[in-house]
């Protein structure tokens, strides 16, 4: 029963995959709709939210912190479909795949090394990172995979194989090279 939510009333009626999806089919619908009613609600109650926010900034903090280590997956998914969709692509992965990705990914495909998933500063080597394999304007399950931080900043914008190609360029020319060690 666990793929049901439950409410006051008992199980709904429909799986948590179905509402997931009614859900956002009616958000997309109804963005517009959605926006200005969370921008007029924003705009009538800002000194009520200012003063909680003021009043509760430790306890507010101490609940991020804790959802985040909670569940650090879904946390670097929610960001990571954000900052993609604010840098112009379009995404059709939604956050239920992408989080389910992030748990069966623990380690970088290319060099095996472990994620770390609560680092909460900048992204350090083993910061998990989305790369799109191919490089689009488009985002979706098919055409991304999750690599450590590292070797998505040496792989840049190259498909892999570019990116085999050019490591073989650099291990031939050092294998050449007489007094270069490891």
């Amino acid at each position: 029963m666990s793929e049901f939510y439950v409410t006051a009333w008992g199980y709904r009626g429909d799986c948590k995959k179905c509402f997931s999806e009614s859900s956002k089919k009616y958000r997309q619908m109804n963005r517009v709709k959605i926006t200005a009613a969370k921008k007029k609600y924003r705009e009538t109650h800002r000194d009520e939210m200012r003063k909680y926010f003021r009043d509760h900034k430790e306890d507010i903090k101490r609940g991020r912190h804790l959802l985040r280590a909670k569940n650090p997956q879904q946390d670097w998914a929610k960001k990571t479909i954000r900052h993609h969709k604010a840098t112009g692509l379009y995404v059709s992965i939604d956050l239920d795949e992408l989080t389910e990705l992030a748990y069966k990914t623990t380690r970088c495909p290319i060099c095996d090394t472990e994620f770390s998933w609560l680092n909460t500063g900048p992204p350090i080597n083993s910061s998990p990172s989305l790369d799109r394999k191919y490089n689009g304007d488009h985002i979706s399950i098919e055409t991304c995979w999750i690599i450590c931080h590292r070797c998505n900043s040496m792989k840049r914008d190259m498909p892999m194989p570019e990116l085999i190609g050019w490591c073989k360029n650099i291990i031939g020319r050092f294998d050449k090279q007489e007094g270069v060690k490891e």
